[in-house]
């Protein structure tokens, strides 16, 4: 049952390091909560492709984190004498008792290049800390960015003489905190805590509630308890890898393939885990490929990831833009206004950028120009995309010109890579200017099926003889080849091996370090949802 999965939640407890210090409510902070340190231990902030470390002895507790008190659910961390618990996407409350003074802020990391105190904004209730963390990323064009670290006593006074502290009142210790950065200001930031609930309890009901409310498609049963713990951990994986984060993602939903060590959003990702994003009902997709529309150069080339404020225009990426459309569950007519002539312009760039003289497609693997089989098998797909988003939008002439740029590149394909003889498609590709074939490096057979998955036709009977010779009994060592033969499987008719392969790819997943990354959680949760069907 659904509340099965939740019990399980409740026992996921910890988040030691930041590769996994993630915090709900799609925030883009995390902190360092774990059973054999004291207190809080350093505050994450996940920015433009990095997940940087800001304060180290955030709260400087004299006891370790009790694990029977703490639970993901909730998101409450339990100390013996107190408990912190997330109330919005980057703020959370601590409150302790029996101690009469908390140390805080014991230092800042080497990513914080400069840090000071607000006096006009702070006084005995409220502590507002100005600062900027250092750029140490290629992704992030700026060289500081600049944050705003407010606390709101609650219950209690806070001190700055001689370092940062807060003392008991009544024996009590509340404290409210948020972090901002880039467009806050200390009005802002004090607004927000004024807001701030009273308890942690009432900070843990709200996160309860925004937990079961993103969670709320997953109200089938777990066939046992070892179904539950894995569900719960796909949740939590999905869950606290999307992100609000600060920048061009602020007013939207995005996914981080792991929010500790890739705080950034890629087209391949998204290609592969959305339609297991989409069972939580978040706009993910939506706002994904608005961003990717709006920072889209104006020839057309559109950039493979994108972070918080940089976009990566300057290396390679397959042309997926157009599947991942048609990957919504329901289609949304303005949305498809909205992005179609992103998509049609990018088809344009692949044409006029990436061209041959033979007619194919040709990438840059290692600073150097190859046509492959596999970026015009993903073209085609994008140019078929292109023509039935035309066609839903009642777009006709650019319906009949995709369709038929689509089979003039199927004809192209067929005629360079199909080998009729032996009924396979070559790993061989082309110098970009078509006069010489060359042989691919490190050969494999994701790369050669990809055309069966966009609907090459070479004929029924050659694509069934392929699928049985060479998909089914092919391995898939990554969670993106396996989405692939599952979708050529389907595509085919081969029911009993789908089923197999899926049940193989469940299976697979057996402890919680299996799913710190979104997209395989997507997955994984997608398939289990379509086998409770």
């Amino acid at each position: 049952m659904q509340e099965l999965i939740y019990q399980q939640m409740k026992k996921i407890t910890g988040f030691p390091n930041a590769d996994s210090c993630y915090s709900p409510m799609f925030s883009s902070i995390g902190l360092n909560v774990s059973p054999n340190r004291n207190g809080v231990s350093n505050l994450y902030f996940s920015y433009n492709g990095l997940t940087r470390s800001i304060f180290n002895g955030l709260i400087g507790l004299p006891f370790p984190l009790n694990t029977s008190l703490s639970n993901v659910y909730k998101l409450v961390f339990g100390f013996s004498k107190g408990t912190l618990a997330f109330w919005k996407n980057d703020g959370f409350i601590f409150e302790c008792e029996g101690i009469s003074e908390l140390p805080l802020l014991a230092s800042v990391s080497s990513a914080t290049a400069e840090m000071w105190i607000d006096g006009e904004a702070s006084d005995s209730e409220y502590l507002m800390i100005r600062g900027y963390s250092v750029n140490n990323t290629l992704f992030d064009p700026d060289a500081v960015v600049p944050f705003i670290f407010g606390i709101r006593a609650i219950e209690g006074k806070l001190e700055t003489s001689g370092g940062f502290r807060a003392r008991a009142q009544d024996g009590k210790i509340t404290l409210a905190f948020d972090f901002e950065a880039l467009k806050a200001t200390t009005k802002y930031v004090r607004n927000m805590l004024a807001c701030a609930p009273q308890t942690a309890e009432e900070a843990s009901r709200l996160c309860r509630r925004w937990i079961r409310n993103n969670a709320r498609a997953f109200e089938f049963e777990a066939k046992d308890e070892t179904e539950a713990k894995n569900i719960a951990n796909a949740l939590k994986g999905l869950l606290f890898n999307f992100t609000k984060a600060q920048g061009r993602f602020d007013n939207s939903v995005v996914p981080f393939p792991s929010r500790g060590t890739a705080p950034y959003t890629s087209v391949w990702d998204l290609f592969f885990a959305n339609p297991g994003y989409s069972l939580l009902g978040t706009n993910v997709s939506k706002d994904f490929v608005r961003n990717i529309a709006k920072t889209s150069r104006s020839d057309g080339k559109i950039s493979p990831l994108i972070c918080s404020t940089y976009e990566r225009n300057d290396i390679g990426f397959y042309p997926l833009l157009g599947r991942i459309v048609f990957n919504e569950i329901d289609f949304d007519y303005s949305f498809g206004w909205d992005v179609f002539e992103a998509i049609e312009a990018n088809n344009k760039w692949w044409i006029t950028a990436r061209m041959a003289d033979c007619g194919l497609i040709f990438e840059e693997i290692d600073n150097r120009p190859i046509i492959t089989v596999a970026v015009n098998a993903f073209l085609f797909d994008q140019f078929n995309a292109t023509a039935e988003l035309a066609l839903k939008l009642g777009l006709e002439e650019k319906h009949e010109k995709w369709s038929r740029k689509a089979k003039e590149l199927e004809q192209t394909i067929i005629a360079n890579f199909y080998d009729r003889e032996n009924n396979t498609f070559n790993i061989s590709g082309f110098n970009s200017d078509g006069s010489t074939r060359i042989e691919a490096e490190n050969p494999d057979d994701f790369s050669l099926v990809i055309p069966l998955w966009a609907g090459v036709d070479i004929g029924a009977e050659n694509a069934l003889a392929m699928v049985k010779d060479i998909v089914v009994p092919g391995e898939s060592p990554s969670v993106e080849q396996t989405v692939i033969k599952l979708d050529i499987l389907k595509k085919y008719g081969f029911d009993e091996e789908y089923e197999k392969t899926k049940a193989e790819f469940l299976s697979s997943f057996a402890k919680p370090t299996d799913f710190s990354n979104s997209v395989s959680c997507s997955v994984y949760l997608r398939l289990l949802t379509e086998q409770a069907e």
